[in-house]
C-alpha cells in the first residue's frame, strides 16, 4: 500500500526520499529532545509537589496513581535521553529506525496521557491533559500518516474504554460528552499531525529541488562566464578577462596601498603571419596551441595572467615582479619555445622562435590608462626586440 498509494502524496519518495528522510531526522531528533525536556521537568515538578504534601504521596488510591504515573513517564523518558545520547556517541545513520523509536515513544506518552486524565475525573478535571498532551504530539512528533492514526484513535479508545471506571462528581451522563470530546480532540490531532508532517516533507523536497537548481544555475554561470572570458583556442584569457579582472587586480593592488612591483611582458610569435601563408591557418592555430600550452608551463599560476591580446600576440600580466623576476621568466620563456624546435622552413632558423617585450612598475593608480600604460610600453619592449633581429627579450628603457 506504501509503494502504491505513497501515502497519499504524505510520504516524501522518488528521486528526494533519502535527503527528505535525513532531514527529517534531523527535525525529529530537535523535536523530541524538546518534548522529553518539558515532560522530564513536568515529571520532576510533580513527583516532587506530591512528595511535600502533608498527607503522603501513598495516602490515598488516586495519590499513589498519579505517582506511579508520574515516575513511570519520567523513568521512560529518561531511557529516550539514554537512547539519544547512545546515537550521539556511536553516530548511528540509521534514520528510520530512529523515527521509529520516536513512535514507540509517543505512543507511551499518548496512553500515559490518557491515564492522568483518567485520574483527573475524580477531580472533575475534563480533558485538559489528554487535549494539551496529544496536540503536543501532533505538533511536535515526526509520524507517518499511519503512525499518526495509530496514536491518536489508541489513546481514544484507552481513554474511552476507562472511562466507566473512573467515575466523575458530575455522573454517568458526562461519559457520553467526554467520549464525544475525546474523539474529536482524536481526531484533530491526527489531522494536525500528518499536515505538519507532509508540510515539512514538502518544503524539505522544495528547498532540496531549489538548492539542486541553484547550483546547476551557479554551473551554468561559472561555464558561461568562463567562455565569455577565455579563448576558445588556446584556452587562454581574452581581452575581455584583460579589461574585467586584470584591472580589479590594479584596484586591488591600489586600495590595499600594496606597492608591489608588477611586470607586463608582451609576447609575439616571430613570422607568424609568413608561417600561416606557408601552412596554412589549421597549422597556424596548432602552433597557437602549442605555445599557449610553453607559456603555463614557465610562469608562475598562481601570479601571473596570460592573455590573448591579438592574432599572435600575448600580454602576461606577473604580479609582485620584481624587474630580476621579469626578465628571467621572459628568458626562460623565449628559451622554452626555442629549444622546442617547432619546424618551419620558411626562416633561417627553421624553428618557431618568439619576441618578448618586458617592463615592469609599480602602479600610481586604479585607472584603465595605468594598465594600458603597462602595455603600451612593453609593447615598445617588442618592437624593440624585434628590430634588434628577434627571438630575443628587451626590457622598456633598457
Amino acid at each position: 500500500m506504501k509503494k502504491a498509494l505513497t501515502y497519499l502524496g504524505l510520504c516524501p519518495g522518488g528521486r528526494y526520499g533519502k535527503d527528505v528522510e535525513k532531514e527529517l531526522f534531523y527535525y525529529s531528533k530537535q523535536s523530541y529532545h524538546i518534548m522529553r525536556f518539558i515532560i522530564c521537568a513536568c515529571e520532576f515538578v510533580l513527583i516532587f509537589l506530591s512528595a511535600r504534601k502533608t498527607e503522603g504521596i501513598f495516602s490515598a488510591e488516586t495519590e499513589m496513581g498519579y505517582f506511579l504515573l508520574y515516575a513511570g513517564m519520567l523513568a521512560v523518558t529518561v531511557a529516550f535521553i539514554g537512547l539519544d545520547i547512545l546515537w550521539e556517541v556511536k553516530k548511528f545513520k540509521r534514520y528510520t529506525f530512529y523515527r521509529n523509536l520516536g513512535f514507540v515513544y509517543v505512543m507511551l506518552t499518548a496512553i500515559w496521557a490518557c491515564g492522568i486524565t483518567l485520574f483527573d475525573r475524580f477531580r472533575g478535571d475534563g480533558l485538559t491533559v489528554y487535549t494539551y498532551m496529544l496536540l503536543m504530539i501532533a505538533a511536535l512528533a515526526v509520524l507517518e500518516p499511519w503512525q499518526s492514526i495509530l496514536t491518536f484513535s489508541s489513546a481514544f479508545v484507552v481513554f474511552s474504554a476507562g472511562l466507566p471506571y473512573f467515575p466523575a462528581p458530575a455522573g454517568e451522563e458526562n461519559i457520553f460528552y467526554q467520549r464525544m470530546n475525546g474523539f474529536f480532540i482524536a481526531l484533530i490531532s491526527v489531522v494536525v499531525s500528518v499536515y505538519f508532517n507532509w508540510y515539512r516533507a514538502k518544503n524539505y523536497k522544495n528547498q532540496k529541488i531549489i538548492d539542486e537548481q541553484n547550483k546547476e544555475l551557479s554551473m551554468a554561470n561559472e561555464r558561461l562566464n568562463r567562455e565569455i572570458i577565455v579563448d576558445s583556442l588556446t584556452g587562454l584569457y581574452n581581452r575581455r578577462y584583460l579589461a574585467e579582472i586584470v584591472h580589479l587586480r590594479f584596484h586591488d593592488s591600489i586600495d590595499k596601498m600594496e606597492k608591489k612591483p608588477l611586470a607586463c611582458l608582451m609576447l609575439d610569435i616571430d613570422y607568424f603571419k609568413q608561417y600561416n601563408d606557408t601552412y596554412g591557418h589549421q597549422q597556424g592555430d596548432e602552433c597557437l596551441v602549442k605555445i599557449s600550452k610553453i607559456m603555463k608551463q614557465c610562469l608562475p599560476a598562481d601570479t601571473a595572467k596570460i592573455v590573448r591580446y591579438g592574432g599572435e600576440e600575448f600580454v602576461i600580466f606577473i604580479f609582485g615582479c620584481t624587474d630580476e623576476q621579469a626578465l628571467d621568466y621572459a628568458e626562460n620563456l623565449r628559451e622554452a619555445v626555442e629549444k622546442s624546435h617547432f619546424e618551419r622552413q620558411d626562416t633561417v632558423q627553421e624553428f618557431l622562435t618568439v619576441s618578448i617585450g618586458v617592463y615592469t612598475g609599480i602602479p600610481d593608480s586604479a585607472d584603465n590608462s595605468e594598465m594600458r600604460g603597462f602595455i603600451c610600453k612593453a609593447d615598445e619592449a617588442l618592437y624593440e626586440a624585434k628590430r634588434a633581429g628577434r627571438n630575443c627579450v628587451k626590457v622598456c628603457g633598457k
